[in-house]
């Protein structure tokens, strides 16, 4: 089983050519929309039959069992992270220096580079953009991975948006805080998306690739 993680125009081609499950990270429900129908029309024009291609949406979150929870959780994190190794983090991700920058002034416009992967950089900067970052706060988002803060019933609606509209057809879940995250997910998350009809209750198949419904072999 072959995954590819990136959003450049190499990265898509090669995830057309030989990808069976392709990560997204976008921005909103609308964007995640286009590049998935983007994706799989990409894959048909290779000749493969687009549906087996599985789009994945790669997810940084904080889920407690209400919002003030998680949002309580989310605040903690962003309190932890120290400026120094912090805004280090931030200059490599968006491959910029960042560290003479006054903290508590917003970010200033940073071009995205060919360096590093394209589609993190382009998914960061509109974040910032839209929401009119500090430095700081944009530090504290790159410490968490862009995590969110959802509550287990808001999580689910997001789930249920997303593969009913076909922005995706599953989803990378990367936690900021693993432990009790995972515990929401387990109790909380799984039950509802299973009452709505969203995820399975056992494995139809005895390999992953079985389970994920994807063809075999995986080559065009």
């Amino acid at each position: 089983m072959l995954a590819q993680a990136g959003s450049s125009p190499t990265g898509r081609a090669f995830a057309a050519t030989y990808g069976d499950l392709v990560l997204s990270m976008q921005p909103t429900v609308a964007a995640a929309r286009r590049f998935s129908g983007e994706s799989k029309d990409l894959a048909a024009d290779n000749g493969r039959r687009p549906a087996p291609v599985k789009i994945l949406s790669n997810t940084a979150l904080v889920l407690g069992r209400s919002q003030d929870e998680a949002d309580e959780r989310l605040a903690l994190l962003d309190s932890l992270v120290d400026p120094v190794p912090g805004l280090e983090s931030l200059s490599v991700l968006l491959f910029h220096d960042v560290t003479g920058y006054p903290l508590d002034e917003p970010l200033p416009g940073i071009p995205v580079t060919e360096s590093g992967s394209t589609g993190v950089q382009q998914h960061f900067l509109a974040l910032v953009r839209e929401q009119g970052l500090t430095l700081r706060q944009a530090m504290q988002v790159s410490a968490r991975a862009g995590a969110r803060a959802f509550s287990a019933r808001a999580f689910a609606d997001h789930v249920e948006k997303y593969v009913t509209t076909g922005a995706a057809d599953g989803f990378n879940l990367v936690f900021a805080d693993l432990g009790p995250s995972l515990d929401v997910l387990a109790a909380e998350v799984v039950p509802e998306l299973r009452r709505r009809g969203l995820f399975r209750s056992g494995y139809r198949g005895a390999t992953l690739r079985e389970n994920l419904g994807l063809p075999r072999p995986s080559s065009p």
